[in-house]
C-alpha cells in the first residue's frame, strides 16, 4: 500500500458501524415525507428526555459531563494525597462560610479606595 492510501476498514467493523446507524433510524417514516426523522427518529426518541435534576442536556456533552463527575467522585473516594485535601477544604462549608468576608477584605479596601476610573492603576499598582 501507499502512504496515501485510506486504510482498509475490516467488514466487520462496517457491518457494526451500519447496525449502529440503522439502530438510530425510524424505519416508519418515509424518507420522502421526512429525511431527518426517517434518518434520526429513534436517535431523538432514545435521547430526547433528560435526567429531571438538570435544566437541559445535550447529549454528548452531558454524559461526558456526567462521566467526568462519576471519575472525579472515584478520585475523592479513593483520597489521593493531594487532591482530596484541597476538595474538601473548598467544600467545608461552615469554616468558609464561618469566616465570612475575611479573606477578602484586603480587596475589599482595594475597591473602596478606587473613586475614579483614573484611580484604578495607582490603586492597584
Amino acid at each position: 500500500k501507499s502512504s496515501g492510501s485510506a486504510p482498509e476498514v475490516p467488514a466487520e467493523t462496517l457491518e457494526a458501524l451500519g447496525s449502529d446507524i440503522r439502530s438510530m433510524m425510524d424505519a416508519a417514516t418515509d424518507p420522502c415525507d421526512d429525511f431527518y426523522q426517517h434518518a434520526c427518529g429513534q436517535w431523538i426518541q432514545d435521547n430526547a428526555e433528560f435526567p429531571a435534576d438538570y435544566s437541559s442536556w445535550s447529549t454528548s456533552f452531558s454524559q461526558i459531563s456526567v462521566r467526568n463527575e462519576a471519575i472525579l467522585s472515584g478520585i475523592l473516594a479513593a483520597n489521593w494525597p493531594l487532591v482530596t485535601p484541597f476538595y474538601n477544604l473548598c467544600m467545608d462549608d461552615a469554616t468558609r462560610n464561618g469566616r465570612g468576608d475575611e479573606p477578602v477584605r484586603p480587596l475589599l479596601r482595594l475597591v473602596e479606595q478606587l473613586r475614579r476610573r483614573e484611580d484604578v492603576p495607582q490603586v492597584l499598582g
